[in-house]
């Protein structure tokens, strides 16, 4: 009786709000075990988008360093995953590779004022500590050319995208009716034959994204 009791499904543990929220916000530290320089904290929570307030917000840094798929979450959103999927590339079958060595840092909205806030999109700041962003690089893509690695602003779309076009809102970085549009596009990219999205006439050439595939040969 003791062990059907013990192993029956309806025993089976379920974690309460609080506590997968606890979970979702706990720093790496614990499973990294690296020694933290000053102002170093480790996490896996986006609480902002705005290089400017990244010290305010205590924005934790992220490790991506060996992974195919992490798991990441957004403030106020505990319960919810990152999306699109993310991921660094994917190879010639469509499998992700893991992100590089070193790749510690923030995620952040970057968009060139010269050109439509559309083709704007999510890159990642690999940094020291978030007070040092602006001494930072933006993550690159493979190949040597020197391309940043990024997530379209266009790909989000679809209610579980919320959680970052509600971020994208707060932090004042992008305008509500803005996003309307990104959800009526429904964006899939228009490609070349080498994978590069074109947003708008007179583009610079060689823009790749962290969603177009293959481009590890």
């Amino acid at each position: 009786m003791l062990r059907q009791s013990l192993f029956s499904p309806r025993t089976r543990f379920r974690p309460t709000s609080n506590q997968r929220t606890a979970y979702y916000a706990r720093d790496f530290t614990s499973t990294c075990r690296r020694s933290l320089l000053p102002g170093q904290t480790y996490g896996k929570l986006i609480r902002t988008l705005d290089p400017s307030k990244m010290v305010k917000a205590n924005q934790a840094l992220m490790d991506l360093s060996g992974l195919k798929q992490p798991v990441v979450h957004v403030a106020r959103y505990p319960d919810s995953i990152l999306k699109p999927p993310l991921y660094f590339v994917k190879d010639k079958i469509s499998k992700p590779i893991p992100f590089p060595p070193d790749t510690r840092g923030v995620f952040y909205f970057h968009h060139n004022p010269a050109y439509p806030i559309l083709s704007g999109g999510i890159r990642f700041r690999i940094c020291e500590t978030q007070a040092k962003f602006t001494l930072g690089r933006d993550l690159q893509l493979p190949g040597g050319l020197g391309l940043p690695w990024e997530m379209p602003l266009l790909s989000f779309h679809g209610e579980k995208t919320q959680p970052v076009r509600d971020l994208l809102v707060r932090d004042g970085l992008v305008e509500p009716e803005v996003l309307k549009d990104v959800q009526k596009i429904k964006f899939r990219g228009l490609r070349s034959l080498y994978g590069v999205k074109i947003f708008f006439l007179g583009q610079p050439k060689g823009r790749h994204t962290s969603q177009d595939q293959p481009i590890v040969r």
